[in-house]
């Protein structure tokens, strides 16, 4: 991954190794110093965040591959889909091969509320106009997680499993979905106006882009029978809609 975006400073760990170990496949990369933001405090992980909204600003300035395709990125490095509209279709597509073929059997044998879910699905897609065919770099699981830091910047973005070629307002989506309290959104809008530019339709691709990761997230936690983190993302969506 870092191999093919050198323009950006080295919190892409670079890639020594990818193989199969049987069925598995798997990546080996240059450790990053520091440790994970999911396991500092608060104010350790505020402390660094100037740095981090830098290095998420940098992935909007990547030059991409001219025909590179959207959606998830190959072996080949290149997006699966014609268009970024077409992968958000195909995303909840339950008649594909793979995890998701007839995931809406979860709805009559689950604990996945099919008005609910259905109720907001719509909402969604009526918000699907505003979202704009411009490829970015989209890490597609952007969470304190995957951030590593030595307590003075960051180090290293980790975990680019769900890699894609998108609008990156769905990174903003995931870190706000899971840790509303660092006001990512609100900062990210803060350093982009600072820096001289602006987002076109924030509000409605951001409302789009949470409601997409919010309703994956359901059906996930149905599938995985957790009713805890299943309610937890409802409490989530149910709170984001009361403003």
């Amino acid at each position: 991954m870092c191999g093919r975006f050198p323009s950006l400073r080295s919190s892409i760990p670079s890639i020594v190794d990818t193989g199969l170990y049987g069925e598995l496949s798997y990546c080996i990369s240059i450790r990053a110093p520091g440790q994970s933001l999911q396991s500092m405090q608060l104010s350790q992980i505020r402390y660094v965040i100037p740095d981090l909204l830098n290095q998420f600003a940098q992935f909007q300035q990547l030059s991409l591959p001219e025909h590179g395709g959207y959606g998830m990125i190959n072996s080949e490095g290149n997006g699966m889909c014609g268009s970024w509209s077409e992968f958000l279709e195909l995303f909840f597509d339950e008649t594909g091969s793979g995890f998701w073929y007839g995931w809406k059997q979860l709805f009559k044998a689950g604990i996945l509320e099919q008005d609910y879910f259905e109720a907001w699905y719509s909402r969604m897609a009526e918000l699907a106009e505003f979202v704009p065919e411009e490829r970015y770099l989209v890490h597609g699981d952007f969470h304190v997680g995957n951030i590593i830091s030595d307590g003075k910047r960051i180090t290293g973005i980790v975990d680019w499993e769900m890699g894609m070629y998108g609008d990156f307002v769905f990174d903003i989506a995931t870190m706000e979905m899971w840790t509303p309290e660092l006001q990512f959104s609100h900062l990210f809008r803060e350093y982009t106006h600072e820096m001289g530019g602006r987002i076109d339709s924030f509000e409605e691709r951001f409302l789009y882009a949470t409601l997409f990761k919010s309703l994956d997230a359901l059906r996930f936690y149905a599938m995985k029978k957790d009713r805890g983190a299943y309610e937890h993302i409802k409490r989530f969506i149910d709170k984001m809609a009361a403003g």
